[in-house]
């Protein structure tokens, strides 16, 4: 597991996000992002295939990126709306949203709200 930290609070919302890889720090472009996973204290972005692992909050990361760009469909996951593949029904309340990846993932009820005004 690799530890990194993002930028300290700023105006406009982040562009890349610096993450520790062995001995290195690596830069990892937002638009290359495409799922975000709490992991207690801590945030596994997944980008480029690669897993990094963050050492700040998903609620803290997600103030900090372009809401455009990124919905929480799950009190754990976030995912970039541009990696999303499809979404099917799951229940009654709730879609099931799988990533250009392959990942699938239960959108909770609230999320599922979120994508689907996010749809129009």
């Amino acid at each position: 597991m690799q530890v990194g930290t993002p930028l300290p609070k700023a105006g406009q919302p982040l562009e890349r996000l610096f993450a520790r890889e062995g001995s290195r720090i690596v830069p990892i472009a937002v638009r290359e992002i495409e799922r975000l996973e709490a992991e207690d204290h801590y945030v596994a972005v997944y980008a480029r295939g690669r897993r990094h692992l963050l050492t700040v909050t998903l609620t803290a990361l997600l103030e900090r990126l372009d809401v455009e760009r990124f919905v929480r469909i799950h009190r754990s996951h976030a995912v970039s709306l541009e990696a999303i593949a499809s979404m099917t029904p799951f229940d009654a309340g709730r879609l099931r949203v799988e990533l250009r990846d392959g990942t699938l993932i239960t959108a909770s009820r609230a999320g599922t709200q979120v994508l689907r005004s996010r749809m129009f």
